[in-house]
């Protein structure tokens, strides 16, 4: 299809946190090739407070807890649109249910090898084989019938200035996965905390609003509170990430915090440490 002649795109990609971050740097990648393509994406309602944040895209949700009723529902918000492209990002049989519900003259799902769910069964133009198996192979391998063969990092969203007076140089440390199994321990991240002091790099922790995750964080800090810069529970996801974007590296035990780094903007390290290898890390791995 000749680039002048995409005027409309749909993209289908409900979750998880991480994989719309790699989703939306190929999408951004797209929109540059198609400056004038408009775009349409369906996702689900915590994803799409991400999804927001990149500019020029139109976002539509659907809440799986809404069922049947809520198809319906999007198939009514969406029935004056026909789009030329559909980019059907997810193989789950709820996504491609909630596909259907849009109507497009090419969907475009992932290569035959790589359909689950009957994905197959939904689309009508099958992608090429990826060139790798991780999951941004697949999205580019969906997005090169556009012409795209690369990511577009960093990714550039729509993002608030932060009023908390951080430093400028600093580094983020966000201790609670979301299973508390995978956490480290707080000697681990003292001793982590420690070695950047030691550097003299300031340190910035950040969680979300539990009471465990803030007093997981406490803990950890313990009698340093005068070097370390305590923002558990104070922020919410676009301030977040505002406090990522600015940091030299992000460490945190969880996939989807470290997968705000897909969006090019630093390193991140990832503490694997549950279960029995809880305590194997060291920090020679900062080194």
């Amino acid at each position: 299809m000749e680039q002048e002649k995409i005027q409309h795109l749909a993209v289908v990609r409900l979750s998880a946190l991480g994989d719309v971050c790699h989703a939306m740097a190929v999408v951004q990648s797209i929109m540059m090739r198609y400056p004038d393509m408009k775009v349409t994406w369906v996702t689900s309602p915590l994803e799409a407070n991400l999804v927001r944040l990149l500019n020029g895209v139109n976002v539509v949700e659907y809440d799986k807890k809404s069922g049947f009723s809520g198809l319906l529902t999007l198939r009514s918000l969406l029935k004056d649109q026909t789009f030329d492209v559909l980019l059907h990002l997810q193989w789950s049989l709820r996504a491609s249910l909630v596909s259907r519900m849009v109507k497009a003259k090419r969907r475009v799902g992932f290569a035959l090898s790589h359909s689950r769910e009957k994905q197959h069964w939904f689309v009508n133009e099958y992608a090429p084989e990826p060139k790798g198996e991780h999951v941004l192979d697949s999205f580019l391998s969906i997005a090169s019938v556009l012409g795209i063969s690369e990511p577009s990092l960093p990714c550039e969203l729509n993002l608030p200035e932060t009023t908390f007076d951080l430093p400028s140089r600093y580094v983020v440390l966000n201790p609670s996965a979301s299973k508390a199994d995978r956490n480290w321990t707080v000697e681990g991240y003292q001793a982590v905390m420690a070695y950047l002091s030691s550097k003299g790099m300031p340190v910035v922790i950040t969680g979300g609003p539990s009471s465990e995750e803030k007093s997981f964080a406490q803990h950890i800090i313990a009698e340093q509170t005068d070097s370390v810069i305590n923002l558990v529970g104070k922020t919410k996801l676009d301030v977040m990430l505002s406090v990522l974007k600015g940091a030299e590296l992000v460490i945190s035990p969880d996939t989807e915090l470290c997968s705000y780094g897909n969006f090019g903007w630093n390193a991140c390290i990832r503490f694997v440490c549950a279960f029995q290898s809880k305590t194997n890390w060291t920090i020679s791995r900062l080194g």
